[in-house]
């Protein structure tokens, strides 16, 4: 045993001097290696590459792979392994590629055989997506197709799977689950347990087990795993949201451009940070060009980048010469560091931006031309269905005083129908035409304000068909008769004025496309041929009804009176639209032909109807003029004052007038142009909460709500005057269209509800005869119904000769034999209870 022990002691004591003279040559290795010089001579090593052409290459190989889906040639798989038999057939690749957040993601592949058909050799798709059923749908009849839909469920995979990563960082105390396509969620803790699951309908079911749900932090809960689930659900909408934006008219930017830019289109892709573009012209220089790219936003530089075009791969303009025609197209990579545009502004409707494309010459350094157009997207808040929803309600008011006024069995029923058949004519226009001057005041609107109120200008006239029927009238009489209305040429849509920002009148005209000295005569050609279609109809209905009623003599002799009065009312619908554009074009520096005619339809059309106002002659003529028959017939356009306040009429007028003056007068300083149509409108809507002109109460009820809104938006705008950052002015022009908005809703649900009240008025009389004891038929529930409704304060209540029309029904034989009026039985009737 001790001999052992020596002998370990002895190897130990061996490997430890090993160890020291080791450590020792290492010592002297590592002063060695110190006190040779750090530097070193190369002498068959070649210098570094320039890394700015693999940097370019990558580059364009980004871009190529951006597309999402590309096609490349796979390798023989003979060179890397030995196969008992050659492949007899060709293979070709696809790549899948899926950008999200900035960054892409590992690609997918798939390997096809080419033979007679596509056949799928190899993939590495997830194998929740169902590619046997996609391969036996669309590998052999598009290609296309089938990759694309491989494509949008890996994105929607992607997209998904990001949902629950950020479910996973706010819900930290719970424990989230997921199935691999991530379309069935599970988000549970002890009291919770919340089921997420996407249908193959493209629904979400949510169900929710709680044990325990009596706080209100529970609730809070609740609402947002509701809200969670209504994310899954749309998705869809959200991965597929548009993040092009377009580029719309251009205009050169340089007063004597050597290149000049006869064609341009152009796709800005915000996500991606990509400006793609095509473009034509002509060049009178032979040099390298140098291309500045800026963008601006609400008149703020956000993109300041100057490109080589041989560099960013655009042969067109990498060493351009003198020609009469040159073609090219390029996409320009923006630097993530150097574009500082934030998303709110992509996310509000009727965005544009400004793009500028400066062309420098390398030799020079100078300016040889440049290029401006406007960039917008496809969410806009002016859509031709707006127009027509509004025409149709329009219209249904008028059809419902109609029904109103010529189905009821007397002249004093009608009238009751007829006052409370309101939003009537009169208020929808004045509301209309409202809408489409609040962007014409003297004042700088953001795009989506334009937009909205580009949506009725039709209420003013200004509908850019009846511009195009100018410019085919003047060209033939220019050709035949020597005589032209406005602009005699017309204007190229191509190279249309822009400008930097809206501003009042001039602006709405500008995203209108209409020449500002062709808006009077276009408004004009617009309200004249609305009076000829108003007479051709009315004409058709007179002899509707010579045939039907076979009242041959009433027609012959109270048709002139129907179409005059008629287009007397029309006029007065239209009073401010033809006051303003005729004030707005004797404003202009135009020629006079157009100042006579501007002159002559205030004379013909603002004077008389000022005259008949101030006497009392509109309403009360009617009425004396006019018989039972003229107001079922024709009473649709009537304007129902009280008897007692027909003096109002005489207000509105003034009303109307002021502001047109004040809106035709452009050149109107901006904050007192602003302050003093708000003040009149709030005086306008004084006056009615003073004197209740209206015949029923609900109709008052209604202006002054209407009023409300007007004076509500108008007062927004007055901040437009001021110097306020173009973000506040965009979320404050949103504003006002939420708020314009209630205004408009509030006439159509008016207008439904009295289409159900008059529809009752009109289709089920009271038919009382014979002595009968009380009963619960259809007919008297439908009078006590009217009853209620045109005698309970709730709905207002009617005042003078209609006041008596729904006394208490008594049930005792009535009828009548004489050949009088109804108006004569009714009144009977009613002295009798």
């Amino acid at each position: 045993m001790t001999s052992i022990l020596a002998q370990y002691q002895t190897d130990i004591s061996s490997l430890r001097e090993e160890l020291k003279r080791l450590e020792s040559k290492r010592n002297d290795l590592l002063l060695k290696i110190l006190e040779k010089s750090p530097t070193h001579e190369y002498t068959s090593a070649r210098a570094p590459q320039d890394l700015k052409p693999i940097e370019s290459e990558w580059n364009i190989e980004k871009l190529y792979r951006l597309s999402g889906i590309t096609f490349f040639i796979p390798s023989n798989p003979g060179k890397y392994f030995h196969l008992k038999k050659k492949l007899a057939y060709k293979l070709i690749g696809a790549r899948i590629d899926i950008f999200h957040k900035g960054v892409f993601l590992e690609p997918h592949y798939l390997i096809f055989r080419v033979d007679t058909i596509l056949s799928l050799y190899k993939h590495t798709i997830p194998s929740f997506i169902d590619i046997d059923l996609l391969v036996r749908k669309w590998l052999n009849k598009d290609i296309n197709i089938f990759l694309v839909l491989i494509r949008k469920q890996l994105l929607y995979h992607t997209i998904r799977s990001s949902h629950i990563r950020e479910l996973e960082a706010i819900f930290t105390d719970f424990t989230i689950l997921c199935d691999p396509s991530a379309t069935f969620v599970q988000i549970k803790n002890q009291k919770y347990t919340i089921n997420i699951k996407r249908e193959p309908t493209q629904k979400t079911s949510i169900n929710l087990d709680i044990y325990s749900l009596r706080s209100g932090v529970s609730v809070i809960y609740y609402i947002l795993f509701l809200c969670i689930s209504s994310v899954f659900a749309l998705q869809n909408h959200i991965a597929l949201v548009d993040n092009v934006f377009y580029s719309k008219n251009y205009e050169s930017c340089s007063d004597n451009p050597l290149i000049q830019i006869t064609h341009f289109s152009g796709k800005y892709y915000h996500k991606e940070l990509l400006m793609e573009f095509e473009m034509s012209g002509s060049s009178s220089v032979d040099d390298k060009i140098m291309i500045t790219f800026l963008f601006a936003v609400h008149g703020k530089m956000h993109i300041n980048q100057t490109y080589d075009p041989c560099v960013v791969k655009i042969p067109g303009l990498c060493s351009i010469s003198q020609t009469p025609y040159f073609l090219t197209k390029g996409i320009l990579p923006l630097s993530a560091e150097k574009t500082n545009v934030s998303e709110f502004f992509f996310n509000i409707p009727d965005f544009e931006g400004k793009v500028y494309f400066y062309f420098h010459s390398v030799t020079t350094g100078e300016e040889i031309g440049c290029l401006k157009t406007s960039i917008v997207n496809k969410q806009t808040f002016r859509n031709n269905i707006i127009t027509w929803v509004c025409l149709g309600f329009f219209g249904l008011s008028a059809f419902i005083s109609f029904m109103a006024l010529s189905s009821q069995s007397s002249f004093s029923y009608a009238l009751l129908a007829a006052s409370h058949s309101i939003p009537g004519l009169l208020a929808f226009w004045n509301y209309f035409q409202f809408l489409a001057s609040i962007t014409m005041e003297n004042v700088v609107y953001p795009t989506s304000l334009i937009a909205w109120a580009s949506n009725f200008s039709f209420s003013l006239g200004l509908v850019k068909f009846f511009q195009e029927l100018i410019y085919l009238f003047n060209k033939f009489a220019e050709k035949h008769i020597h005589l032209t209305l406005g602009n005699a040429k017309k204007q190229n849509n191509n190279n249309f004025t822009l400008s930097n920002s809206y501003q009042g009148i001039q602006g709405h005209l500008n995203y209108l496309e209409i020449a500002n000295t062709d808006a009077f005569i276009t408004s004009i050609t617009c309200f004249v041929s609305a009076v000829l279609g108003f007479l051709i109809i009315s004409t058709i209905a007179c002899f509707i009804t010579r045939i039907i009623r076979r009242n041959e003599i009433f027609i012959r002799r109270n048709w002139i009176n129907f179409n005059l009065w008629s287009i007397l009312r029309l006029l007065v619908i239209n009073i401010f639209g033809i006051s303003f554009i005729s004030i707005y074009q004797l404003a202009l520096h135009d020629a006079y032909q157009s100042k006579i005619l501007s002159a002559f339809s205030l004379l013909v059309f603002v004077v008389p109807i000022l005259f008949l106002s101030l006497l009392h002659f509109f309403r009360s003529h009617f009425r004396k003029l006019d018989s039972e028959m003229t107001a079922k017939y024709w009473g649709w356009l009537i304007i129902e004052y009280n008897s007692s306040k027909q003096h109002f009429y005489l207000v509105f007028f003034i009303y109307s007038l002021c502001k047109a003056i004040l809106l035709g007068l452009f050149n109107f300083p901006s904050k007192a142009q602003t302050i003093s149509v708000t003040a009149i409108e709030s005086l306008y809507l004084l006056s009615i909460l003073m004197l209740f002109p209206f015949e029923s109460i609900r109709a008052c009820i209604l202006e002054l709500l209407l009023g409300t809104i007007k004076t509500s938006c108008l007062g927004i705008i007055i901040t437009f005057s001021f110097n306020i950052s173009e973000l506040s002015r965009a979320l404050l022009g949103m504003t006002v269209i939420m708020i314009s908005t209630l205004g408009l809703l509030t006439l159509f649900i008016f207008t439904l509800w009295n289409f159900v009240v008059v529809f009752l008025l009109a289709t089920c009389k009271d038919q009382i005869n014979h002595d009968a004891p009380k009963t619960n038929t259809l007919s008297d529930r439908i009078h006590n119904y009217k009853q209620r409704v045109f005698k309970h304060k709730k709905f207002g209540k009617v005042f003078g000769y209609d006041q008596y029309l729904y006394p208490q029904k008594q049930y005792y034989t009535y009828s009548s034999q004489s050949s009088n009026s109804t108006l004569d039985h009714s009144e009977k009737y009613y002295t009798k209870q």
